[in-house]
């Protein structure tokens, strides 16, 4: 998988793309659910474009309202490994600052969908909003793609009650593990523990919490690969 960041889209494929956009915040089954429909988009040219997701870093509320910054569910490094491990060839790295959020919808558009990655379809979840004061959306951007070429494909509410990354916020404070839109297990990372676990598989006996410290920071019980307990 190619990851591009700003200064580097020499790297990026001179082929069409199917690109999906967002920040894609603990890539949870609703996000998993936006990439699938990426990948099983129908049309010979579109099953020949590069599936490419173009996300942004740091998190856009981190920039626009640090005052009420809200706590992410991972690192951009977990995203891009998840993005790997579903299927997606190129990832678009944009760093957002203030910059980035005074450029329009048009012109973001124009530079980085249409001029840097060649768009052929585009999808957006139903609330997607873009560009600066968020006056893109899924009009705006069906609008521009006729004038450049491309399709833009909305995707349907995932999940009952709808998957997001905010209804994940409020089951790890919750410490509801059990959350359908975490799919069954939630990644944990521990770079310190040699011997460390990488997942925990909540159960419905399992008697596991969790919360947000005062840092943002997760925490928890969960279930080691030897079977023990950890915090």
């Amino acid at each position: 998988m190619i990851v591009v960041r700003d200064g580097e889209t020499s790297k990026l494929s001179t082929r069409d793309s199917v690109i999906a956009i967002g920040v894609f915040d603990g890539l949870h089954l609703g996000h998993q659910a936006v990439i699938d429909m990426l990948l099983h988009l129908d049309g010979e040219r579109a099953r020949d474009a590069v599936p490419t997701i173009v996300t942004f870093d740091p998190h856009p509320a981190l920039v626009l309202a640090p005052e009420r910054a809200i706590r992410l569910l991972g690192t951009l490094d977990q995203r891009l490994e998840g993005f790997d491990a579903l299927g997606i060839e190129q990832v678009r790295v944009v760093n957002f600052d203030r910059e980035l959020a005074d450029e329009s919808a048009p012109d973001f558009i124009g530079r980085v969908l249409a001029g840097e990655l060649h768009a052929w379809e585009i999808v957006v979840g139903e609330d997607f909003r873009f560009g600066h004061d968020r006056v893109g959306d899924v009009a705006l951007l069906s609008a521009e793609g006729q004038r450049y070429g491309f399709g833009v494909y909305e995707a349907p509410t995932f999940g009952a009650p709808r998957w997001s990354s905010t209804a994940v916020r409020e089951a790890l404070v919750a410490g509801d593990l059990d959350d359908g839109a975490f799919g069954g297990e939630v990644a944990l990372h521990d770079d310190e523990a040699a011997g460390g676990f990488e997942r925990v598989r909540p159960r419905a006996d399992d008697d596991l919490a969790g919360g947000f410290d005062s840092d943002g920071g997760f925490f928890g019980e969960g279930l080691a690969g030897d079977g023990g307990r950890v915090p």
